[in-house]
């Protein structure tokens, strides 16, 4: 397993493992994640990804869960994952929100592949 020390190596292999943060919003109280997880908002070209779960885990305010994915699944897809740091990447290709057919299949297709890495436990109040 990688450590928060650890960085994306050089070329990013197929078998690479990237690590989404996920939104409360994006993810039901049974754990069970929305395509809007892997879907552009306004204004974004990629989709924000870790090099691990730990970085993943620190990379938002409002955090429910975190998603691994491999790199190999993302090229599948018809995107790619380009690191921008030594810890952080975003998935690019993605279609814009004008194109809703597209968006929902390219998103649906990554959920479908991802599997939940972290998520945080109910407290009661």
């Amino acid at each position: 397993m990688p450590t928060i020390h650890d960085a994306f190596p050089e070329i990013l292999l197929c078998d690479t493992l990237i690590f989404r943060a996920i939104r409360p919003s994006w993810i039901s109280e049974d754990c069970v994640i929305h395509s809007l997880a892997f879907t552009l908002r306004q204004n974004e070209k990629g989709l924000s990804v870790n090099n691990n779960c730990e970085n993943a885990t620190t990379s938002l305010k409002s955090l429910k869960a975190v998603t691994s994915l491999h790199v190999g699944n993302v090229r599948d897809a018809k995107a790619d994952v380009i690191p921008n740091s030594p810890t952080h990447a975003e998935i690019t290709g993605l279609p814009d929100l004008s194109d809703d057919a597209e968006t929902e299949r390219m998103a649906t297709e990554l959920l479908r592949n991802a599997r939940l890495a972290w998520h945080r436990l109910q407290t009661a109040n």
